[in-house]
């Protein structure tokens, strides 16, 4: 029986040391928990991040992992991974006039009204995107979620955020998506406005938690200001005078991930920094 070899291209600097259970299983991601922290071996397709072992061959039946050091084991199989190869989360603004970062959000806008898939979060931007949603489920859906953002608006940010929390479907639902790129949104405006906004996100934050432990990692690592490869991208082209085409690239390669996740999360990090930098 031939040996299969796997190699760990990036391994996210977010990643506890223990043994890990099998959460979830897709196509291209192997979800494993342990006592509400996460891990993801993944392939070249979704990337580096906080979380994610990224592998060039996705070993589907794994069903445990156990790190420690710099060794990581799926089930029996050992892998080796060097220093180098561990991904810094941490989000990278660069220096740039305000006025341009804010057009090229508002470039991020269109993209996000023109190239959203069907039933996403993109009809906060774009309320013709609403027609997609029918029948009383979704109906009932759109009300709950608007009255949420609304009351995020308008600084209630408990009721907000409870509001939308949990929302939806998929593995992280769509509220869940929206907070955590909420978060990043407020995470990205405190270090471009350089302000103190811990108090607002520290009320957030608190009140998106609930009960999936795949959501709750990701809502972790947006308060602290840490997102994967694709999402860090998209903030530093924002924040340079990088061209239109550039900037819907980014964006489409966040809104490629997952059903509607990703496009979830990017309509989040609107609000959430405009919301900011506001303050």
């Amino acid at each position: 029986m031939k040996t299969i070899t796997i190699n760990i291209l990036s391994f996210g600097d977010r990643i506890a040391e223990g043994t890990y259970e099998l959460h979830s299983a897709f196509d291209n991601v192997l979800n494993f928990e342990k006592q509400g922290m996460l891990a993801a071996v993944v392939t070249e397709k979704i990337g580096p991040g906080p979380f994610n072992i990224v592998v060039d061959a996705l070993p589907a039946k794994a069903k445990k992992l156990y790190y420690k050091d710099a060794c990581v084991r799926l089930d029996s199989m050992n892998l080796q991974f060097k220093k180098n190869c561990i991904y810094d989360s941490r989000l990278r603004i660069l220096e740039v006039n305000p006025a341009r970062f804010i057009k090229n959000l508002q470039i991020l806008r269109k993209a996000l009204s023109f190239k959203a898939p069907d039933k996403s979060l993109a009809f906060l931007l774009d309320e013709k995107r609403e027609d997609s949603f029918s029948g009383r489920f979704e109906k009932k859906f759109l009300e709950k979620f608007k009255k949420g953002v609304l009351d995020l608006a308008l600084g209630a940010y408990e009721k907000g955020a409870s509001g939308v929390r949990g929302l939806g479907w998929g593995l992280t639902p769509s509220g869940d998506d929206f907070l955590s790129g909420y978060l990043l949104g407020i995470s990205a405006a405190e270090k471009f406005s350089k302000k103190n906004l811990s108090i607002f996100k520290e009320r957030v934050y608190v009140n998106s938690f609930g009960k999936n432990a795949v959501s709750n990692a990701f809502l972790k690592c947006s308060y602290e200001g840490r997102a994967g490869e694709k999402f860090k991208n998209l903030i530093a082209i924002l924040s340079s005078d990088a061209k239109k085409g550039k900037i819907i690239s980014a964006a489409e390669d966040i809104m490629n991930s997952g059903s509607t996740s990703g496009t979830d999360s990017l309509s989040g990090f609107f609000y959430g920094f405009y919301a900011a930098i506001n303050l």
